[in-house]
């Protein structure tokens, strides 16, 4: 196995593991996402090794997410939707992350067991100041929306992006606006004091 494949497998590893810890935590409502890049996916033995370990990690394979791009995926769709429905049976879920910056094939939409369509931060970043920008995320949030997936729009660094999403109907929103990364450890705390913030704001 060579050394990249490797190390896929032990983010996938932490991955689980960091969902197993999360769920000690009391939030067991958290989902884990890991990106999958074209030669993980590619592996022969990639649904058995990642059923294994979920299997061995005691995590929830419900709440385990492997993101895909439209670049993974078009490099060979057949062979990666027969391990895509495999690893769904298991209740694994998949995203189609960087949506619309490569060069998007619908039918993927419709054929793979996608359950969350990421909207890449290039159709946020110039949001509220491009229409043309506002026209394309609108549509992409109303596609997503209408196939029955979660839609996520990611790099969102303003309270106007944040609301502009908001008001239209995206499911969630990832960036900075909200947090730099941080250690796995601040994460309940974080969550506590998000959760704390909104109340606050609700009782305003």
């Amino acid at each position: 196995m060579g050394l990249m494949k490797t190390i896929g497998y032990q983010v996938i590893q932490h991955a689980c593991n960091a969902q197993v810890w999360l769920e000690q935590q009391n939030m067991q409502d958290v989902d884990v996402a890991v990106n999958i890049s074209f030669s993980q996916i590619q592996d022969d033995r990639f649904v058995e090794i990642v059923k294994d370990i979920v299997t061995r990690s005691g995590a929830n394979g419900s709440r385990l997410e492997l993101e895909l791009t439209e670049s993974t995926i078009l490099k060979s769709p057949a062979a990666i939707k027969e391990r895509m429905d495999d690893l769904r049976e298991a209740g694994i879920s998949f995203s189609l992350d960087d949506f619309g910056t490569g060069f998007s094939q619908l039918t993927h939409l419709t054929e793979l067991p996608i359950s969350a369509l990421k909207i890449d931060q290039v159709f946020v970043r110039d949001l509220t100041s491009n229409e043309h920008q506002e026209t394309v995320c609108t549509m992409m949030i109303e596609m997503g929306r209408r196939l029955g997936m979660t839609v996520i729009a990611e790099g969102a660094e303003t309270h106007e992006q944040v609301e502009f999403l908001r008001e239209n109907n995206c499911h969630q929103v990832q960036g900075y606006y909200y947090s730099p990364a941080i250690p796995l450890q601040q994460l309940p705390r974080f969550v506590q004091d998000l959760r704390l913030k909104r109340q606050g704001n609700l009782l305003s």
